[in-house]
């Protein structure tokens, strides 16, 4: 095959990695060491947006939109984690996205409905389009 392959094979005498986190409990990463980490590369990001006005770039927002997914679809953890990033969750947004969200309230208080009867509304709605679809089958 030519050239030294030895060198690029992985080494079979590894069979665990807990010695090495034995000996280097620093490098052990969990989650609340990782929402740290998070918390406060995405606090700083908001800052230097918010003081030195430097414009949030497509691949940072991108990041952005991805946390605030996992916020909504995680909401125990993500107020556990991310205790002081959780309460700033709508600086994360672009602000279309916040505006697309101010509409859909709006619409909402328009109609006189309440916040706690929207689940029901949605189930309803389901059923509704659920009950249409069967009837054209």
């Amino acid at each position: 095959m030519g050239g030294k392959i030895n060198g690029q094979l992985l080494n079979q005498d590894i069979i665990s990695f807990e010695h090495y986190f034995e000996e280097h409990p620093n490098k052990i990463m969990t989650n609340e060491i990782c929402s740290d980490q998070i918390d406060i590369k995405v606090s700083q990001l908001l800052s230097k947006e918010a003081i030195d006005r430097v414009e949030r770039k497509d691949s940072t927002q991108k990041i952005f939109n991805r946390l605030t997914n996992w916020f909504l679809s995680n909401p125990e953890k993500s107020k556990e984690w991310f205790e002081n990033l959780y309460s700033k969750r709508m600086m994360l947004s672009s602000p279309e996205e916040n505006l697309r969200r101010y509409k859909i309230a709006e619409k909402i208080e328009e109609n006189n409905i309440k916040y706690e009867e929207l689940d029901e509304i949605i189930n309803n709605r389901d059923k509704i389009i659920e009950i249409i679809n069967n009837r054209t089958e």
